[in-house]
């Protein structure tokens, strides 16, 4: 209730409202720094509940006449290996409320199916990140299956399905910088202008460093990488000059430093 009255008061301060979504709490990854705590151990969201959910809110940003734009952020747990049919019924309960939407995707990139590429090319999507830790070496380091197992080139392949499904012209890839990787994220940017270099306009970069959030457990990884001082600052944005002299698009304003939103303990 407490929760229901918080999500009230956003929509009638709003025009366009964000609302981020996790379709399942599940996750295949288990990330050396993960913010979000323990939170695989727990029993999987019943997809009945978070449809009721969803459809409550919805009903509410439907009651309020001023909002004519909803940004839907799919979030987790990791997004891809949701149930297809709850990513069709997020849908369907849009359209269904009749207000112009549209969707970002945050995800790692692994678990890229037939089925999840077919919902996206029908929906409206603008956004998709992909987190990529840099080179394939440190990247494997940090980011591994639940088994430990690298996950680098499976990824970094899926990008070429996402680029050439006809999904969205942003696909934005996330590079978590730390002084362990710092020096390599070059490299990072050049295999991406080999491999796709017909789609560098399609293609964005968000560097960006890992920052103390309120997990203890990541935050004895984090800890370990951060680096805040000038010269390190200078490095990420010299990255987004090495983007734009590769021809990536690089906009004229860009943010260096701690920008993750995902800090909060299992937000």
């Amino acid at each position: 209730e407490h929760y229901m009255n918080d999500i009230i008061e956003a929509i009638e301060e709003s025009n366009n409202f964000v609302l981020v979504l996790a379709p399942t709490l599940k996750c295949n990854f288990r990330c050396k720094y993960c913010y979000e705590e323990g939170i695989y151990d727990s029993e999987a969201k019943e997809e009945l509940f978070f449809i009721n959910s969803l459809k409550t809110i919805l009903q509410q940003i439907n009651l309020d006449k001023n909002i004519n734009f909803l940004k839907i952020i799919l979030f987790g747990g990791e997004p891809t290996i949701a149930p297809i049919k709850t990513l069709y019924e997020i849908t369907r309960l849009l359209n269904d409320i009749g207000i112009k939407y549209s969707f970002d995707i945050i995800t790692n990139g692994y678990s890229i199916s037939n089925e999840f590429l077919e919902w996206c090319r029908l929906t409206d999507i603008d956004n998709i990140q992909v987190t990529i830790d840099g080179t394939e070496e440190y990247h494997n380091e940090n980011r591994v299956l639940i088994n430990d197992r690298g996950t680098f080139k499976k990824i970094f392949d899926n990008l070429g399905l996402l680029l050439d499904f006809d999904i969205t012209n942003n696909v934005i890839i996330r590079t978590n910088c730390t002084k362990k990787n710092i020096d390599s994220v070059k490299n990072l940017i050049r295999e991406l202008s080999c491999k796709y270099s017909d789609s560098k306009d399609m293609i964005r970069f968000s560097f960006g460093q890992l920052g103390i959030g309120e997990s203890e457990l990541a935050n004895r990884t984090v800890y370990s990488l951060t680096n805040v001082d000038k010269e390190f600052l200078l490095k990420i944005a010299d990255l987004y000059y090495e983007a734009r002299q590769l021809g990536f698009y690089v906009p004229n304003e860009y943010g260096v430093g701690d920008i993750c939103t995902n800090k909060r303990k299992n937000s």
